[in-house]
């Protein structure tokens, strides 16, 4: 019995990482921001890999500083590379989960471990499920980031991080340990100008 749990607990892991469809492949932003001044941190995503094309609802998950506020994201896949544009949604689940210890790590770094360092944390993913085959290997499955500089904030800059991940939902509608995977991280500070 115990060999059987094991050989269903490395699937469920293999079945995760499989699945893992969308990673960072760039980003970039406007800068400087003045005063209460909107901008955009333009997110590119691509497939993980052409040799595992699966179907899950691609998100991101993003931390930005106290005079750095966050306005949602445009839809996602912009570029209509991917059969979009898909209507995002913000998801408290998502981000509870993702910053739940040993739930959401990319490239080294933990969600939890730096939840810390940033005072505002949102989730955002698709309506729907993306199948990552549906697109090219390189073409940017493409979302934005709102952003808009606090009114009174005089720092010379904002820092922020943006996890990318899937969740493969079980059929349930409800974002539970275990069916998210983190595959891409990037972090940067948005310079500000008086």
């Amino acid at each position: 019995m115990l060999r059987f749990r094991l050989v269903v607990a490395v699937l469920a892991v293999f079945s995760l990482l499989a699945t893992a469809c969308f990673q960072i492949i760039g980003f970039t932003y406007k800068d400087p921001l003045s005063p209460g001044e909107k901008g955009k941190i333009v997110v590119d995503l691509g497939p993980f890999s052409s040799s595992n094309n699966t179907t899950a609802i691609p998100f991101l998950v993003v931390g930005t500083a106290a005079n750095l506020d966050q306005n949602g994201t445009s839809k996602f896949d912009l570029k209509v590379n991917f059969g979009g544009k898909y209507a995002s949604t913000s998801d408290n689940t998502l981000r509870n989960l993702a910053l739940a210890g040993g739930e959401c790590d990319a490239g080294g770094l933990d969600a939890d471990d730096i939840e810390g360092s940033f005072s505002t944390w949102r989730a955002f993913r698709t309506s729907v499920t993306v199948n990552s085959g549906s697109g090219a290997l390189g073409t940017p499955f493409r979302v934005k980031v709102k952003i808009q500089r606090s009114g009174g904030a005089n720092n010379s800059s904002a820092n922020f991080v943006i996890f990318s991940g899937s969740w493969v939902d079980d059929g349930d509608g409800i974002v539970e340990s275990g069916e998210i995977i983190c595959t891409g991280l990037i972090q940067g500070a948005i310079p500000f100008t008086s």
